[in-house]
């Protein structure tokens, strides 16, 4: 599967740089804000001290980023996710959670029109975060991610992402080992800046 993506963006790559050899698109320079969601259908918290893993369900990040268009096909930048709920699975564990995490992404934007606006997107982010309870113990983590989808123009300056995420994120509080690993959706407004 992976392979096959590769591929793709590999046969994409030369598209792209003769499309822009045309002057049809004028990403470069663009810095590009989201406001969004990213909802994680699954995770899961493992007991150590009791050898049982048990599911954490439908959880909610609020997700706000930025990115530059370093060239007509290269973006990066930061993001930050937020998501706070509570967890209780079974009668004798009870929480409330709190999940800060930062990335760095990096993003492929194949343009899908020569207007440009619409693009096939290809990315990865990496980061830390911190997950606390609300009793007061929290730990650090590290999280990982790609995503593939579509970025849709809605404006000249608003647009619309929706992705399809496969992620890691792992934080160990005492004998609690909190994972949200797998699929997840993201999705969400961006306004478009041209510099």
């Amino acid at each position: 599967m992976i392979v096959r993506i590769l591929l793709v963006v590999l046969l994409m790559i030369p598209v792209k740089v003769s499309a822009n050899n045309t002057g049809q698109d004028n990403s470069k320079g663009q810095i590009t804000t989201r406001l969004g969601l990213s909802y994680i259908p699954a995770g899961n918290i493992k007991f150590t001290n009791r050898d049982a893993t048990y599911d954490i369900y439908d959880s909610m990040a609020f997700r706000v980023s930025m990115e530059y268009f370093v060239s007509d096909l290269f973006s990066i930048g930061p993001s930050f996710e937020y998501l706070s709920r509570q967890i209780e699975p079974y009668a004798f564990f009870e929480e409330d959670i709190r999940m800060y995490s930062f990335y760095l992404d990096f993003r492929i934007n194949h343009g899908l029109t020569d207007s440009g606006g619409n693009y096939l997107v290809f990315g990865v982010g990496t980061g830390g975060g911190s997950l606390s309870e609300a009793e007061g113990e929290s730990d650090g983590g590290f999280g990982l991610y790609g995503v593939v989808g579509l970025d849709i123009a809605l404006q000249e300056s608003i647009g619309l992402e929706l992705l399809y995420r496969f992620q890691t994120a792992r934080f160990i509080i005492e004998e609690r080992d909190y994972r949200f690993d797998g699929s997840a959706l993201q999705a969400g407004l961006s306004y478009r800046i041209k510099i």
